[in-house]
């Protein structure tokens, strides 16, 4: 969830707002700390991180959010403690409400059934309880922008709502 920015704690570096810093790419598109002084765009989502270089000079390399995130959180290889969410739920997933006719009515309505029931119905209405924030419980890996065209998230189950008529004759 952290690597798909989904949590309110990734939202730093996300936009200028947030901290994050000014960079274009160049011709070679590597990215530069600064405003572009070209044509081309400026992004905001810049992170230049305090370190050294193998040369033991000041860290210069910005990288983007996004980068920063998902080479933190996500494909390093190991899953921190603090990156790992439980994943327990209690879901409403159907609520109906039937009403059967009176037979008796029916033969007064002069129509040849023997039992006629009228319902309404919604599937997957809610979540009661859920303890991993801003995602979708049944995902395997969280539900970020970035990650839904992939195998590793879910998209929210589809809500629905609906009548019913059964006739018994």
């Amino acid at each position: 969830m952290m690597a798909a920015g989904v949590l309110k704690e990734s939202l730093k570096y996300r936009d200028e707002a947030h901290g994050g810093i000014a960079y274009y790419l160049d011709a070679n598109s590597n990215k530069v700390a600064g405003n572009n002084p070209g044509s081309g765009p400026t992004f905001h989502d810049g992170v230049l991180l305090s370190g050294v270089d193998v040369n033991g000079n000041k860290n210069t390399k910005v990288v983007s959010a996004q980068d920063y995130y998902y080479n933190s959180y996500f494909s390093n290889g190991f899953f921190p403690e603090d990156r790992i969410f439980k994943s327990d739920y209690i879901a409403l997933r159907n609520i109906s409400l039937d009403y059967t006719l009176n037979t008796k009515l029916l033969q007064r309505m002069h129509l040849n059934l023997s039992r006629l029931t009228l319902s309404v119905f919604a599937n997957n209405v809610l979540y009661l309880y859920k303890v991993a924030p801003n995602t979708i419980p049944e995902s395997t890996n969280g539900t970020g922008w970035d990650t839904g065209g992939f195998g590793t998230t879910a998209l929210p189950a589809q809500r629905s709502m609906g009548v019913s008529i059964k006739v018994n004759f």
